[in-house]
């Protein structure tokens, strides 16, 4: 008895396609799919356009949606870049947007930030993860940086959203703003649809 047998109304006509049963994807002989597309979200702050700049060319990568993290509080010019790193290290919250996508319809959601005060990422986006913590079912991080690691912010949106990612990109903004990161991210977004 093949595995396809045990749908009813599988006929020899189907052969070829692919079944859908309880979220996972089986072929006519009942076998698992492995290279079946997940529905994917980017969501991520950005606040001087480099993270949204390299949110854009994942989602496309993918086929994704985009999410931008809206926060409440200004951060532009030299007083909101102090204030910004202050949050980040004090890893504070802040108010943000509600999210016009559900990250609970999501098999894959890719979180995105900025690195600030050398270990840290943008409070919009530990909003975010601490809000939607039991939503995410994969995750994945990518942070823009100016040069220092980002191991730190790293683990602590590990530990803030609950679940270990299944790869991490960290770019430069130099990379981000020559438009070489497209070496980083197509590796990046290929190790995500594996």
């Amino acid at each position: 008895m093949t595995g396809a047998s045990l749908y009813t109304g599988i006929t020899s006509e189907m052969a070829g396609m692919v079944i859908f049963y309880h979220g996972a994807a089986f072929d006519r002989e009942g076998l698992r799919c492995n290279n079946i597309a997940m529905k994917a979200l980017v969501a991520f702050y950005s606040r001087t356009g480099n993270t949204k700049k390299a949110a854009e060319a994942i989602a496309k990568e993918l086929g994704a949606d985009l999410e931008e993290i809206i926060d409440h509080n200004k951060r532009s010019g030299i007083i909101g870049w102090l204030y910004a790193g202050r949050d980040a290290m004090k890893r504070m919250l802040t108010a943000i947007d509600k999210p016009k996508k559900d990250p609970a319809a999501y098999d894959l959601v890719i979180l995105g930030s900025p690195l600030w005060a050398f270990r840290s990422y943008a409070p919009a986006v530990r909003t975010y993860m601490t809000e939607n913590r039991g939503a995410f079912k994969k995750v994945a991080f990518f942070l823009t940086k100016g040069g220092s690691a980002g191991d730190k912010a790293i683990a602590d949106m590990k530990e803030t959203c609950g679940k270990h990612p299944i790869t991490v990109l960290e770019l430069l903004e130099k990379e981000v703003k020559s438009g070489s990161m497209a070496d980083k991210i197509g590796p990046f977004c290929r190790s995500l649809k594996s």
